[in-house]
């Protein structure tokens, strides 16, 4: 179980800040984790499945809470089939044979169908994908896979390196510290990519458009 407080000792260490005087408070770690983890919900945003409840001869239903309008990749109804989405919106696909009629769209924070469900309604399942958070204390586990922690520890450095350059910019900006440069943070978002990339394990399970 990997905690904030394990990524910040990580972060030190790769920034080479491990002595009694650090230059990184760890309140500054903190908020490049914040953007780090911001930054790594792109690459890697959370996948989660929300279940609507779907009545026989209803067509909109308000998203639920905590689902995000742009982040809806795929429903399923009560028996498992998959629902194309409408045509125009992104990942259509051809209606299955069962019932030619019947797709979905997201309008607005709305989920819309193009039919009534009829005899499948019931409890759906609306994939999703929304971003992740880290957390404000040092034993919540953070909420990433454990081979990319690491990931995260590189995301951070770089961010940690932007505030602390614009901080000293902010004190004296004919300051330009020969360590807190665009090519170290470069090479920290590089780093980053590359262990993603080299780390990265298909998700199962999860439908995607």
């Amino acid at each position: 179980m990997t905690t904030r407080l394990d990524l910040r000792s990580r972060i030190r260490t790769t920034l080479t800040d491990t002595s009694g005087s650090p230059l990184w408070s760890d309140g500054t770690l903190n908020d490049a984790l914040i953007t780090a983890m911001s930054e790594y919900s792109v690459m890697n945003p959370k996948r989660e499945v929300t279940l609507v409840a779907i009545l026989a001869t209803t067509t909109i239903y308000a998203l639920p809470a905590g689902v995000d309008p742009l982040g809806c990749r795929a429903l399923f109804d009560v028996y498992g089939r998959r629902i194309p989405r409408a045509a125009g919106s992104p990942g259509h696909r051809p209606p299955d044979e069962w019932n030619a009629l019947l797709e979905w769209e997201i309008l607005g924070e709305e989920l819309r169908l193009t039919a009534e469900p009829g005899d499948s309604a019931g409890s759906w399942s609306l994939h999703h994908l929304k971003p992740r958070t880290m957390p404000t204390d040092d034993v919540t586990a953070v909420d990433v896979p454990s081979r990319d922690d690491q990931t995260l520890v590189f995301l951070a450095a770089a961010a940690a390196i932007e505030l602390r350059q614009t901080d000293e910019l902010k004190r004296d900006p004919a300051e330009r510290s020969t360590f807190h440069t665009a090519e170290h943070i470069k090479r920290f978002r590089t780093r980053a990519r590359t262990h993603f990339r080299r780390g990265y394990v298909t998700v199962t399970g999860m439908a995607t458009e």
